[in-house]
This record gives C-alpha cells, sequence and structure tokens, in this order.
C-alpha cells in the first residue's frame, strides 16, 4: 500500500490531519480519532460499536452515523466508518457503507478508519459514493505526509513486519502472513508461505501463474533448477501444493526463499512492502 495509490482512489492532495475532510467538522473528527486511538489496545477492537461510542460521545460532536452502530437513527451529513481487520470482512464493511449512501442522499461526507486497504474491492463499489468527500484515516499508524512527487508506505502495525529481501532470515520462521488488504493466514514455516501464498497468486490469474512454471513461458527460475512444475520430476526436493495441481522445489535456504517470494509478488505487481509477516 502507499500514499500515492490512496490518493488516487480517493482524489485526496495528501493524508495528514486536518486535510482530510478540509471543514471543521472534519478537522475535529481527525482530532477526535488520533486522542481516542492513543488509549486503546488490540483487544478493544473486538467491539468497534465501543469505539464508535467513544467517537461520538459529548455534546460537541457534530451530527454523523457510524458504521457498525445500534441499529436505527436519522440519516446524518457525516458517516464513520471502522474498520477491524481481525474481526470485519473489508467487503462486507465496505458494502454496508455503499448501502448506506445509497438510503442516505444526505450524506455527504465518508470517512473510513481502517489497518488495510483493498483498491480493486474499493473500485466495486466505488460508484455509490460518487458526489460525496471520501477520505481515509489507517488506524494505529499516526499521521503520514508522503514527500513531494513521491510515495509513502503505511508504517507496519504492531506485531507485524514488512517482508524485506536485505534482512537475514536465518532460524526465523514466518507464523502469519497477510497480502494486500487480504485476510492473515496462518502458516507454520516458508514452505507452507509460499505454498498459501501461490494459492492466492494463482487464483488471482491462473493464466500468469501457469507462465512461472517449467512448462510456462516465463519460469521463476532459469537454467537445471526450477521452483514450480506440474511434475516432481527434476526439482530440488519437491513438495505438493496443496489445492493446487503443482510441485514445488523447497531446497533453498530461508533467505533464498525470501527473494524467491518477492520474485513471485513482482511478477503479480506486488511489491514488497504489500507482504506482511509474523515471524518466530
Amino acid at each position: 500500500m502507499n500514499i500515492d495509490k490512496l490518493n488516487e482512489d480517493f482524489r485526496i492532495a495528501r493524508v495528514r490531519r486536518g486535510t482530510y475532510l478540509g471543514d471543521s467538522a472534519s478537522g475535529w473528527l481527525i482530532d477526535r480519532i488520533e486522542k481516542t486511538e492513543k488509549h486503546l489496545t488490540p483487544d478493544d477492537w473486538s467491539d468497534p460499536i465501543r469505539i464508535g461510542r467513544l467517537i461520538t460521545d459529548g455534546s460537541d460532536c457534530p451530527p454523523m452515523n457510524v458504521i457498525p452502530s445500534d441499529p436505527g437513527g436519522a440519516c446524518q451529513p457525516r458517516l464513520l466508518v471502522i474498520f477491524d481487520d481481525k474481526c470485519c470482512d473489508f467487503p462486507s464493511r465496505l458494502l454496508e457503507a455503499a448501502i448506506h449512501c445509497i438510503r442516505c442522499k444526505e450524506t455527504k461526507e465518508v470517512t473510513f478508519w481502517t489497518p488495510i486497504w483493498n483498491s480493486l474491492i474499493w473500485d466495486r463499489y466505488k460508484g455509490h459514493f460518487i458526489g460525496r468527500t471520501v477520505s481515509v484515516r489507517l488506524f494505529g499508524f499516526g499521521t503520514m505526509t508522503p514527500p513531494s512527487g513521491g510515495t509513502m508506505s503505511a508504517p507496519t502495525p504492531s506485531g507485524w513486519e514488512r517482508i524485506d529481501s536485505g534482512r537475514q532470515y536465518t532460524k526465523r520462521k514466518p507464523t502469519e502472513f497477510r497480502l494486500g488488504g487480504g485476510k492473515p493466514i496462518l502458516v507454520k514455516n516458508w514452505n507452507q508461505l509460499m505454498t498459501e501464498l501461490c494459492r492466492i497468486l494463482h487464483g488471482s490469474d491462473s493464466s500468469k501463474f501457469f507462465e512461472l512454471t517449467r512448462e510456462g513461458a516465463k519460469p521463476i527460475m532459469r537454467g537445471s533448477r526450477y521452483l514450480i512444475s506440474d511434475k516432481a520430476t527434476g526439482l530440488a526436493q519437491p513438495m505438493a501444493m496443496d489445492r493446487l495441481p503443482f510441485f514445488m522445489a523447497t531446497k533453498f535456504n530461508s533467505n533464498n526463499k525470501v527473494k524467491l517470494i518477492i520474485r513471485l509478488l513482482e511478477r503479480f505487481d506486488y511489491k514488497e512492502e504489500d507482504l506482511l509477516i509474523e515471524l518466530r
């Protein structure tokens, strides 16, 4: 994820305090969110309705609707949508916001408070937000200002780290990973991470995935060594890939496996920072 992509999605100039929506009520909301974040723990996100009440509590709160919230209530000019990557399915919450905007013509400003973003899913629903000012706050990440003319990746949430080809991963094993705006996936080792990643990439574009194999036009490795094939013969320590009709070579050390993972990401137009991992 990078701020340029968010700018493109939302047509906002930058992401920083006070410039989300550009009026006093919006500035009030961002300030309230920043103050509330300081007092929240990871366990608090299991109850986003309560978090919404913390934001809107007080006589100084301008009229707004909050998703999720208790049922009922009149349509308001502002909508706050609170996401949780562990308790909420991103597409479902975005759909809730779209349905609200269809029902509530009075809503003119929408703020997403979220730890993740998926531009492909946003593209499905963004037509329902036409004519409204839409903005984003990446909760837990603090204030972000991209350099002029450049891009800036969102800081990594606590417990997660970006995969990095320049790091040493000897004696380190992943326990969980997340690609883009997807859900976290539990894994036991690098081999399982690579298999699960291949399953996701194959699901997104099976033709492009086949190109990466020994039988395809653009294998991920060349020469006498191959990473993926529909036959186990000739692969270095082959392993059958779960739920895919392919085998994967596994006779690589942890650092080389990380480099191969990055190659896989690049073939599908992902960047290193799009893959977050937890290690033990």
